[in-house]
């Protein structure tokens, strides 16, 4: 079973080699004018179906039909990640796209080639709802999208690009065999170890990844941090804000004080560890197979086969594995049940609370089970604990990290169809449109106030029970989810190239066998750094002072 199994991955890494998507496929081009729409779309893990659907709804709808009597539609899709840009730089001369969905494009904003959307997009009412499209926009994503002047003094909010991904990332597991293996799902990063510890003693692998994916980097270690600090902590960081005993605030390197980076970074060591001693219990926790020239669909299907409980990943994964999944249970591969646990909370934040309440992790643990309930009583079966302790753990429970910072839609400032790449852009935020986007992504949604089950029940009864899991905690009627903005939204990030370590290899150090350097060097070494002349001249390159 083994060696068939190997050589159908094999098999699949070829296959997905020969896979070459042309630039004009879809409908190719059309005229370009008012009544045209040219859309262009860059396929990443939620692939692209997303976006024929919702055209093909967009011009169904009778509001269209009456302000576009004449409407064509034309997609080009592809997995060039430089195309969108590369479009855009063409200029009005040689480019006739009028909605462009890319990747990195944050630094068109403000400028001549892309149109401003506070107005036509954000500041209107959506069609057939009651809410502009920014009051429907989750306030925590929304973040990520503000543009602001920097050489004005008090610049105002301003958005140039819209989301078209969102979503959650984090720890994929193996339902059944964790079942198999009798562990309980962890609650906490103690308990997270703990688990390993007892799959790595009977001979299992805890956790397989690509080495080529870095998603621990990306998904994980922020939303540990995050937890510590607080979402105003880890916003703080990087604002460069430092808030002093006496809650007022000031631009300073102090912020590289922050512990809760430090705290993150020494549990991704311990789960991440790495030595040659193959027979250790408490370290390699990561399938032999996840180092080599073995790319991430190759590992992830080696996931679904059942080789690891473990696995970082986003809510695409549904989407994005469902032919390899069909090709795995064809070859009579056993149909696991995957789903994401919502992302143990740190240990050590017990030493970050208000009090001193929470005594252990085994406390902990008990808090966090009984904020899964729904309850909100500060004592309970093995706890009992303070309101300011209770409220640190319960925002902690909510932390996420979200996909749709990095990539957004925009519309050339020239495009000749801009009036309705902004109407398709709002439809896209429709309580239609989203459930059209969940449908053709087998379940992902984008990061609006919208509830798929209660929307669109038929499409939410035909998804896995991945996304019903997450719909179910982004909908919780307990406390609203933060979603974490990301790095490269904030100004000093941007302009100032502030980094949270100035060595960001962490994952892949921390995976090299025999590797000595730890967490604590990597927060010493960061603070070392960044010398306060640094620090100034980041704060100045960011408008800042």
């Amino acid at each position: 079973m083994r060696k068939k199994l190997y050589q159908m991955l094999i098999a699949l890494v070829l296959s997905l080699s020969l896979l070459v998507t042309s630039v004009g496929c879809g409908n190719g081009k059309q005229s370009d004018s008012e009544q045209t729409l040219q859309i262009y779309a860059f396929e990443q893990g939620y692939g692209v179906q997303w976006v024929y659907d919702l055209a093909e709804e967009f011009k169904n709808q009778d509001w269209v039909k009456q302000a576009y009597p004449e409407l064509e539609v034309s997609i080009t899709d592809n997995e060039l990640a430089n195309f969108a840009k590369n479009q855009l730089d063409l200029g009005a001369e040689k480019n006739t796209y009028d909605l462009i969905f890319g990747t990195a494009l944050s630094d068109y904003a403000g400028g001549e080639q892309i149109a401003n959307l506070t107005e036509t997009v954000y500041n209107k009412v959506l069609p057939g709802e009651e809410l502009t499209y920014s009051q429907k926009l989750k306030d925590s994503v929304k973040a990520n999208f503000v543009y602001h002047d920097r050489t004005v003094a008090d610049p105002i909010d301003e958005y140039y690009m819209a989301p078209y991904q969102g979503g959650r990332t984090g720890i994929l597991y193996n339902e059944d065999l964790l079942a198999e293996y009798k562990i309980e799902l962890p609650r906490t990063t103690d308990e997270l170890y703990d688990a390993c510890v007892k799959i790595k003693g009977m001979g299992k692998a805890p956790f397989i990844q690509a080495d080529d994916e870095a998603y621990w980097n990306k998904h994980v270690m922020q939303v540990w941090w995050a937890q510590y600090e607080g979402v105003e902590g880890y916003n703080n960081f990087y604002e460069g804000r430092v808030i002093d005993d006496d809650g007022l605030s000031s631009f300073n390197a102090g912020i590289f004080e922050q512990e809760g980076r430090l705290e993150s970074l020494k549990v991704m060591e311990k789960l991440l560890k790495r030595s040659s001693d193959s027979n250790s219990t408490t370290e390699n926790f990561l399938h032999s197979s996840s180092f080599g020239s073995n790319n991430y669909m190759v590992q992830q299907t080696s996931f679904l086969g059942g080789t690891g409980v473990f696995h970082i990943n986003g809510d695409w994964f549904d989407d994005e594995m469902k032919e390899r999944k069909a090709d795995l249970l064809e070859h009579g591969g056993k149909d696991y049940t995957i789903k994401m646990m919502r992302t143990p909370i740190i240990s050590s934040i017990i030493n970050n609370c208000p009090d001193d309440t929470i005594a252990d992790d085994a406390e902990l643990s008990a808090l966090i089970k009984a904020i899964d309930q729904g309850k909100t009583d500060l004592k309970g079966e093995g706890y009992d604990v303070s309101q300011k302790s209770f409220d640190k753990i319960l925002e902690a429970r909510f932390i996420v990290d979200g996909t749709s910072a990095g990539v957004s839609g925009v519309v050339p400032a020239y495009a000749k169809g801009k009036e309705i790449a902004f109407d398709f852009i709002r439809f896209m935020a429709t309580d239609v449109g989203l459930g059209v986007f969940a449908k053709a992504t087998s379940g992902a949604t984008l990061d609006f106030k919208f509830n798929l089950k209660a929307a669109a029940s038929d499409v939410y009864d035909s998804i896995s029970a991945l996304n019903k899991d997450r719909i179910e905690y982004f909908n919780s009627d307990m406390y609203e989810i933060q979603i974490l903005r990301s790095p490269s939204s904030f100004a000093l990030v941007k302009y100032g190239n502030l980094s949270a370590f100035a060595d960001a290899d962490y994952f892949g150090r921390f995976t090299e066998i025999g590797n000595t350097k730890t967490a604590q060097q990597f927060y010493d070494e960061t603070k070392a750094y960044w010398t306060e002349d640094m620090f100034r001249n980041a704060l100045s390159n960011a408008g800042k002072i």
